[in-house]
């Protein structure tokens, strides 16, 4: 009889077991809330699955037992725990052709890059999110967008939202919304915000749990990081061109140069082969300052070092306000 029960990760051996069974089936361990396990009557791992937050993932089975139904088995178990953990909108990241076993629970498809599908269940759908999104866009508009994480929000943002709003009727600006920023999501989305609020042609929205972060896309089934950066921004660029370049009819997706960051590079470089020709990809060269490119790291830099002359440099005054305020001697 095969017994399903939670694993106490906070455990080091026990975390040390899963990791060892997980990589048995080619997969890696990652950060986990949850972790179920399936035991067999001599207490012998047959399978596993874990979540973070309401991501479910780590999936592995027995292959000699996969006619027994564990994965019913895991699922429930899975969704139940994220239940009561107040999560609704669950998603699953699996290999694509796996998708059609999670159909059964609820869960459907959002994209597939041929290697890895994206899955979803709940209310929350793709559409009804943005649905949500109200912008007067008239059919001669010439629509324009730009994603940004804005950790925190710095003059070259601005200088990119601003360039780029000279080039369009309307821009659209999703704020970055997974909270695995050293700022939160609710202060960075309010800093650009209030940040550009004089620009009457652009509108700022939250990314939604559609733009996807690296934060939460799960590259344990793949096992070169590269490959797993690569499809991370091919599935992040087929969701962003099927659904926000059609709901928004977005003609042009604007991006900073990126000389120095390689991931952010990739990406990039992915945009420009997917979003086209439905959505031109635009890179707007970044703002320096003194022959160097104003970054958000380095203002985090310059934050921990208490170097406010530095920083007021580098960020616009909303910004400023917040981080002396915040992170200032008196705070």
């Amino acid at each position: 009889m095969i017994q399903c029960a939670e694993l106490n990760l906070s455990i080091e051996k026990n975390k040390e077991t899963a990791a060892a069974f997980l990589k048995g089936h080619g997969l890696r361990m990652e950060e986990l809330e949850r972790l179920f396990v399936l035991r067999d009557e001599k207490g012998n791992w047959v399978g596993c699955g874990g979540r973070y937050r309401n991501v479910l993932k780590c999936f592995a089975l027995d292959e000699t037992r996969r006619n027994e139904a564990l994965l019913d088995t895991l699922v429930t178990a899975l969704v139940t725990d994220s239940y009561r953990q107040g999560y609704e909108d669950l998603f699953i990241y699996t290999k694509s052709g796996y998708g059609e076993m999670f159909a059964s629970f609820g869960f459907s498809p959002v994209a597939d890059t041929g290697s890895v599908v994206l899955l979803h269940r709940g209310s929350n759908t793709v559409g009804k999110v943005l649905q949500r999104m109200r912008v007067e866009i008239s059919p001669s508009d010439l629509v324009g967008a730009i994603v940004v994480n804005a950790n925190p929000f710095t003059k070259g943002h601005r200088y990119l939202i601003e360039s780029s709003s000279r080039k369009v009727d309307k821009l659209i600006v999703f704020v970055v919304e997974n909270d695995a920023s050293r700022f939160p999501f609710r202060d960075r989305y309010r800093l650009v915000r209030d940040g550009v609020s004089d620009l009457k042609n652009v509108h700022v929205f939250p990314s939604t749990q559609y733009i996807i972060s690296n934060a939460t896309f799960p590259s344990y089934f793949l096992k070169e990081k590269e490959m797993a950066d690569e499809q991370h921004a091919i599935l992040d660029s087929l969701i962003f061109k099927e659904y926000f370049v059609r709901h928004f009819n977005i003609r042009m997706r604007f991006l900073g140069e990126e000389p120095i960051d390689m991931t952010t590079n990739l990406y990039n470089s992915t945009l420009l082969k997917v979003l086209p020709p439905e959505c031109e990809v635009i890179v707007i060269p970044r703002k320096t300052l003194d022959e160097k490119v104003i970054s958000a790291s380095t203002v985090r830099k310059e934050l921990d070092k208490g170097n406010f002359d530095a920083i007021r440099e580098l960020v616009p005054d909303v910004t400023y306000r917040y981080l002396e305020e915040n992170y200032g001697k008196h705070s």
